[in-house]
């Protein structure tokens, strides 16, 4: 808190002829003639705002964590909202509107609304922020308009009314019965018109029969017989029943014949080669079925048997053969099948067609090569009468000669050559090849003679290492297998030339000023010196510091983008 101390010239309210000051106060001037100062802002600590201004009239002052600061004028109706923490609060407009939209209808847009649950049998209680749903959904609103059901009882459909209940029947196992398209249905006895028997009890062990009518009641007959009694009709009308069996003669009646009238029978195969054998009520057919009455005469077969008729109503089996591509042919006894392979002189006849995978020919001229015609026959080249010659080309739609191989297909296009004499490339770039004029004299040097010449052999030219030599005093521009004396009484500027071929040499001495030559680049060329590589293009160079500085190089990669890598160096070369 502030303070200001005084002290009076004398008792009793005297003139203040001292002042003293407290904190964020000041005092100077004499005791007589005392001026008070006040340090601003006056900090929070010590009652102050820690502001020199209040900024915004009408704004609300709040604390920013440091000073007493005032918002902004809001508009009228705007309410001061929070930001949070950290966050001016500020004004803005109050009660907004809140839209609602449900599944159909428009969207409902206001600050109250009221919700009633219509005809659905549903209201809404509220309370504070809540409102909760009570009543009972009716029917016609997918609810079942009761308010409780029965625990076990059967849900029963009522129109648009309150779903009622129909009792489970006391007895397990009883089920729930139609009483008819217009009444509720009831736990009771099945009728046979639903799957059910009409009944409710049954004769123990004794036989169900069905009703008197075609949906009547089903019906147990009256006893369950004797042992060894048979269940006997009794006609039209009237349940079966348990009898004894009578001694009545049996009929049997076959395909042909009369019919067997008897109580007891004898049963042969006559000459089928089957035969019956009886025991207690059963006959067994064995036997083997002849093939005069539609049989094999076989007893067993092998999987991949093959029957055939080995003789007059005689039938046999012919085993699979174990190896593969294998046909039936009559080469065995007595012109019977056997497996056999394709004899090609004496089981095959005709010539394979090409669309079947032959030649459609049924000759072929020897030592002439084979060349496909579409699904004709294959047509033949005949071969160059010399040893040695090529198959070529001669176009996609023409057949292949025995030619000379031309430079596009890998050859030279030419069919002699100058006895040891060095061989170049054509005039094009698939041009037939060249010999040079001449294959010189011992010591010449293969030379040059630059674009759209055949090179030939020269004597080799003055100084070292193959390359020729001359001083020079005039800016430049480098050639290939050259050495230059730097003799400039100035910076020599040599250009690298627009191209070269990797392997070729550049040498460059300095034998006049100090700063004697320079090597200047073209577009996209660089020189490699160690490590270091000089700036690609034209902004990159070497350049000589002293008397003798020297470098030789050589092409690494040709065409318009060189590089150039130093050999061999003397001095301190400058790289840029």
């Amino acid at each position: 808190m502030s303070q200001i101390g005084s002290t009076a010239a004398g008792g009793g309210g005297g003139a203040v002829n001292s002042v003293t000051g407290g904190t964020g106060i000041n005092t100077s001037g004499t005791a007589a003639d005392p001026v008070v100062n006040l340090d601003v802002p006056i900090i929070i600590s010590h009652g102050g705002t820690n502001a020199i201004t209040m900024a915004t009239t009408y704004g609300v002052n709040y604390f920013d964590g440091t000073s007493i600061v005032t918002t902004a004028v809001g508009n009228a109706g705007e309410v001061l909202t929070s930001g949070g923490i950290g966050v001016a609060p500020t004004f803005q407009a109050g009660g907004s509107t809140i839209d609602i939209t449900g599944d159909s209808g428009g969207a409902l847009t206001g600050t109250s609304f009221t919700f009633t649950g219509g005809t659905t049998g549903i209201t809404f209680a509220g309370a504070g922020t809540t409102e909760t749903l009570t009543g009972t959904l009716v029917v016609a609103n997918g609810g079942t308009g009761a308010t409780a059901l029965t625990q076990y009882n059967v849900l029963i459909g009522n129109n648009v009314s309150a779903i009622t209940t129909v009792a489970p029947s006391a007895t397990s196992g009883v089920p729930l019965i139609s009483q008819g398209a217009a009444a509720d249905p009831a736990f009771g006895t099945a009728v046979v018109a639903g799957g059910g028997s009409g009944r409710t009890t049954a004769t123990a062990y004794a036989v169900i029969c069905g009703g008197t009518t075609t949906t009547a009641a089903h019906q147990s007959i009256a006893s369950v017989g004797t042992s060894g009694q048979l269940l006997t009709s009794n006609g039209a009308g009237a349940l079966p029943t348990f009898q004894t069996a009578g001694s009545a003669s049996i009929s049997i009646t076959g395909d042909s014949g009369g019919a067997l009238v008897a109580s007891a029978f004898t049963f042969t195969g006559g000459t089928t080669g089957l035969t019956f054998a009886g025991a207690g009520t059963t006959e067994t057919i064995t036997g083997t079925l002849v093939v005069a009455n539609g049989g094999t005469g076989l007893t067993s077969f092998t999987q991949g048997d093959i029957i055939y008729s080995s003789a007059a109503n005689t039938l046999s089996a012919l085993a699979k053969n174990a190896s593969s591509t294998r046909y039936l042919s009559n080469t065995g006894a007595s012109n019977n099948p056997a497996w056999a392979q394709i004899a090609l002189a004496t089981g095959v006849s005709g010539t394979l067609p090409v669309a079947n995978g032959g030649t459609s020919s049924t000759s072929l001229t020897q030592y002439n090569v084979l060349i496909g015609n579409n699904t004709s026959a294959i047509a033949t080249v005949a071969p160059s009468a010399t040893s040695g010659v090529p198959l070529i080309s001669q176009g996609a739609a023409v057949n292949p000669a025995f030619g000379t191989a031309v430079v596009a297909g890998g050859g030279s296009g030419r069919t002699t050559a100058t006895a040891y004499a060095v061989i170049c490339g054509g005039t094009t770039t698939t041009a037939a090849h060249q010999s040079i004029a001449s294959v010189g004299t011992s010591g010449q040097i293969l030379t040059s003679n630059g674009a759209g010449a055949l090179p030939t052999f020269q004597a080799a030219g003055g100084g070292g290492g193959g390359l020729t030599w001359a001083v020079t005093t005039v800016n430049a521009t480098l050639v290939v297998a050259n050495g230059y004396i730097a003799n400039k009484a100035g910076l020599l500027t040599m250009t690298l030339p627009s191209t070269a071929a990797i392997g070729d040499i550049i040498e460059l001495t300095n034998i006049n000023t100090a700063v004697g030559w320079r090597i200047a680049q073209n577009a996209l060329q660089a020189i490699r010196f160690g490590s270091s590589l000089t700036t690609i293009g034209v902004g990159g160079y070497l350049e000589a510091t002293a008397l003798g500085d020297s470098v030789r190089m050589v092409c690494t990669v040709s065409g318009t983008s060189t590089r150039w890598l130093i050999l061999s160096s003397l001095g301190n070369i400058t790289i840029v």
